[in-house]
């Protein structure tokens, strides 16, 4: 985190994260990447952005729990076909590494660690600005 003033207003600087997988191998391994991206933001703007992001994640807790459906689904039919269709909802929406469920949770701290980022650059900021001013003022 760092902070600037440029020439229209004061800015702040943070990181945002996010998570990524990708195929390592041909054996199958897969990796978690944590992604991290530098911005660049108005400080008068931070407000509207953690908001922004709050609302993001309670729509992410939303649609968490909408997938319950997915993951409790009974299957149609007695058929080994619907039995592994079935199974096969049940994983890509559920709580395992790749899930959909997964993913949301993986989403969601995310965006809570680029809040909780965001919230360091602005007490930073005022934390520097207000040691600036201290120090410029008369002695004595």
């Amino acid at each position: 985190m760092s902070e600037e003033t440029g020439g229209v207003g004061k800015s702040i600087s943070f990181i945002a994260e996010t998570i990524s997988k990708t195929a390592a191998d041909v054996a199958g391994t897969v990796w978690n990447h944590l992604t991290q991206t530098n911005f660049t933001i108005d400080i008068d703007q931070a407000p509207k952005i953690i908001a922004g992001l709050e609302d993001s994640i309670k729509k992410l807790r939303v649609l968490y729990e909408k997938a319950d459906r997915l993951v409790t689904m009974k299957t149609p039919g007695k058929d080994p076909y619907s039995g592994f269709a079935v199974l096969a909802i049940r994983q890509s929406a559920g709580d395992e590494e790749g899930g959909y469920r997964w993913a949301n949770l993986e989403a969601q701290q995310a965006l809570q660690k680029t809040i909780e980022n965001i919230k360091r650059a602005v007490e930073t900021y005022h934390k520097t600005d207000q040691a600036a001013g201290d120090a410029l003022k008369p002695q004595g």
